[in-house]
């Protein structure tokens, strides 16, 4: 419900998947590459959406304090229905937090990159309209 306020690292799935190929050839034996795009807000993520899609966003995240009281209602009530949660605590605490991630290594030894948020975005608007899923 809302727009989160956490920060979190998008990926992009194929230069994820071109990393992995890369990695094949030029990573080093036993070595881990962390394989993260952009860093954003849940806020820039969605507005970034909107202004793709001709659509009108919220201009703030909901509060933390709320969503991490909605996250254990649906959990308390998931008890009652024994459906599964739609937002756990756990969940709300990853939302509402703030995650980064390094990527030197890959970056140094791999030659990964991974394009702007906006052209992921925009990628999977076109993916998503293509396959039907989204209105044109």
């Amino acid at each position: 419900p809302g727009v989160p306020p956490g920060r979190t690292v998008f990926c992009h799935a194929g230069a994820v998947a071109q990393a992995h190929i890369d990695a094949v050839d030029r990573g080093r034996v036993g070595e881990n590459y962390i394989l993260p795009g952009p860093q954003a807000t849940y806020l820039e993520f969605i507005a970034c959406a909107g202004r793709l899609l001709g659509r009108s966003t919220p201009t703030r995240p909901t509060p933390a304090a709320v969503l991490k009281a909605l996250g254990l209602l649906s959990l308390a009530g998931s008890y009652l229905t024994g459906r599964e949660p739609d937002l756990t605590p756990e969940g709300a605490a990853v939302v509402c937090g703030r995650q980064s991630v390094v990527t030197d290594k890959a970056l140094r030894e791999l030659g990964y990159s991974s394009p702007p948020l906006e052209n992921m975005i925009a990628e999977s608007i076109d993916w998503m309209r293509r396959e039907g899923r989204l209105e044109p």
